[in-house]
Order: structure tokens, then sequence, then C-alpha cells
């Protein structure tokens, strides 16, 4: 997952992608 993807999962998700995945 690239860095700006992950970044924009955070924002939307508010949490990190490794706990909304």
């Amino acid at each position: 997952m690239p860095i700006e993807n992950r970044s924009k999962t955070e924002m939307a998700t508010g949490t990190p992608p490794k706990r909304a995945g």
C-alpha cells in the first residue's frame, strides 16, 4: 500500500490501515 493511500485510509477511517484491514 503506497504511503499516499495509507494516509487517505487513516484520514477516512480515523485509524491506521493495519487495524482497518
